[in-house]
């Protein structure tokens, strides 16, 4: 009966209590309130933003928001599959650079991906001409991209 019970709490127990762990820390970050207010209020910057600048560090997984210079706001982030470096939209990492903010979306599927998602205007013109050079990207794709940056598309 001893071999029993250690056996259940090792495989069945211990891991239950660690995914339930997970869902409610995962639920609880969802629905806290937003206190972006309280913190441009505490740094002394009024809201709108005159001059938001959005910084990620890929190490230690933040997105830090100013005004300007004066750090506002200091979020824990997750990224994509592979972490750094993409330089195609085939890829499932987070793109390096720097990008202007094309869109956001709030996700249906939170405990896959986080339920929000910042788009970016990727990849940039300067991205997709080093990637057509480096040869991971077709002349047709390439073109394409710097048709739609052209046209003001993302």
């Amino acid at each position: 009966m001893h071999g029993f019970i250690r056996k259940f709490v090792v495989y069945v127990a211990l891991p239950t209590a660690f995914l339930f762990t997970l869902v409610v820390a995962g639920l609880l970050q969802e629905f806290a309130p937003d206190d972006l207010p309280a913190a441009a209020r505490d740094a002394g910057v009024a809201l709108p933003l005159k001059n938001p600048l959005i910084v990620v560090c890929i190490q230690p997984m933040t997105l830090s928001l100013y005004d300007g210079e004066t750090l506002t706001q200091r979020y824990n982030i997750g990224y994509g599959r592979g972490p750094i470096g993409r330089i195609s939209k085939r890829e499932n990492s987070t793109p390096l650079g720097e990008f202007v903010i094309a869109g956001k979306e709030k996700r249906k599927n939170v405990m896959g991906h986080g339920s929000r998602f910042l788009r970016f205007d990727f990849p940039t013109e300067e991205i997709a001409l080093r990637a057509w050079d480096g040869g991971t990207i077709s002349d047709e794709e390439c073109d394409a991209i710097l048709e739609a940056h052209a046209a003001g598309e993302e």
